[in-house]
């Protein structure tokens, strides 16, 4: 006698009974290829069959019902049509619950490809990035399973069935604009036009905006257009001592980086939000961006961000291949005494610039001298950027948070993760 066969067997018929008595479960859903409803059931796929008379009940049949080579699976299931409630399992046969295998990765793969086809509609993703965003979350086995020239193709189908432009646009004033992004006037044809995007109800707090902070320098941005800007805004919480919270506010994709472009920019924001006053901006170093902000919010103080200050200066360091260097801890800390410059009295900077040229390594005079250019200057030679505008000296005394290093990094993660498209 095998036995063998017969534990076999006996297994078979002991998860059948498992199967059929499980009777209290939602059945989930996944979409199909085409878009329609498939049950899951212990891992396996099931197509909508017909329904009982009065429409209460619905039967299903196993994905494989149709399995070349004669293996037509028998397998059925019954659901509430309300509820998808789980009501019955009918098994291939009386040892089989199914006549093949579970397919481990059919069930995930479905789910991407729903997923990937709702995104397609929502977003202006290749579908490369379409691919990797739902990939991140998947079991790595899971990519075998998808073809990227099939997403490429249903991608593309469709977007041309929702009436989405699958050729990208090669310049600003031919990008389109799908109808549920237009709450606001698209300029048409403008061969300057500024995209800028909010949401509506922002408005209603926008008098409230009076700490804010412009940011332009994420090194991704969609093609056409040569820059992604980001407005974001300080908010005291509703509770008491809940403290504050940074929000971003707007979204602008710009075309250049020129003062014109800022100008019209800010006149957008105003525009929309004739109540956004703020008190103060916190900027990175574009000097374009600065003189635009001085001429459409002449009232309001406009200090230099930290985190770029830092960010321009190991740029420099770079520059004059001094990173290796700047990992030696002693000579990390004499090359940070340059950036302390910001945290000692604005009048005592010129001063105390002079000592540190005195006392610092040969090595850090490149960085000495552009920071000279730039930040420092001499009386007869005015510096880009002047003390006031980058000095936290007065911003740490009065407890304002002036680096917006928190607030840019954590916008900087929210673009970055994938690469931008329109």
């Amino acid at each position: 006698m095998d036995f063998d066969f017969i534990a076999n067997v006996l297994a078979r018929i002991d998860q059948n009974q498992q199967v059929v008595a499980q009777n209290d479960d939602i059945i989930p859903m996944v979409k199909s290829s085409k878009g329609n409803d498939m049950a899951i059931h212990h891992g396996f796929r099931f197509m909508k069959h017909q329904k009982n008379e009065d429409e209460t009940k619905q039967y299903w049949k196993c994905d494989k019902a149709y399995g070349g080579n004669g293996a037509k699976c028998k397998a059925r299931l019954h659901t509430l049509v309300a509820s998808n409630l789980f009501l019955k399992f009918i098994p291939h046969d009386s040892i089989y619950p199914h006549n093949h295998e579970i397919d481990p990765m059919a069930v995930t793969v479905s789910k991407i490809k729903a997923n990937i086809k709702q995104r397609s509609v929502e977003t202006r993703e290749k579908p490369q990035q379409l691919l990797n965003h739902e990939l991140q979350s998947a079991p790595i086995a899971v990519a075998s399973s998808l073809s990227k020239s099939a997403v490429r193709k249903q991608v593309r189908r469709i977007r041309i069935r929702n009436q989405i432009p699958v050729v990208e646009a090669r310049r600003v004033e031919d990008v389109q604009i799908p109808a549920a992004s237009q709450g606001f006037r698209a300029q048409i044809a403008d061969p300057e036009r500024v995209l800028l995007f909010g949401r509506e109800r922002n408005i209603n707090w926008s008098a409230e905006m009076k700490i804010v902070y412009m940011d332009g320098t994420f090194s991704i941005t969609p093609h056409p257009f040569a820059q992604v800007y980001v407005v974001l805004a300080e908010r005291s919480a509703r509770v008491e001592n809940g403290g504050k919270w940074v929000f971003p506010v707007l979204y602008a994709l710009l075309k250049n980086k020129s003062r014109p472009t800022y100008v019209k920019l800010f006149k957008m924001i105003r525009e929309v939000w004739p109540q956004f006053r703020p008190a103060s901006f916190s900027v990175d170093f574009e000097l374009a961006a600065i003189q635009a902000l001085q001429e459409v919010f002449p009232q309001s103080i406009i200090a230099g961000c930290f985190y770029h200050l830092m960010r321009n200066f190991k740029k420099c360091l770079s520059n004059n291949n001094l990173v290796v260097r700047y990992r030696d801890p002693e000579f990390s800390i004499q090359a940070r005494m340059i950036m302390s410059l910001a945290f000692v009295p604005p009048l005592d900077v010129w001063n105390c610039f002079a000592q540190l040229e005195a006392y610092l390594p040969a090595e850090l005079s490149p960085v000495m001298h552009y920071f000279s250019q730039y930040y420092v200057g001499t009386l007869m030679d005015p510096p880009m950027f002047p003390v006031n505008l980058w000095s936290c000296y007065d911003r740490t005394l009065e407890g304002c948070s002036g680096s917006g290093t928190s607030h840019r990094r954590s916008t900087s993660g929210r673009f970055e993760e994938d690469s931008a498209h329109t």
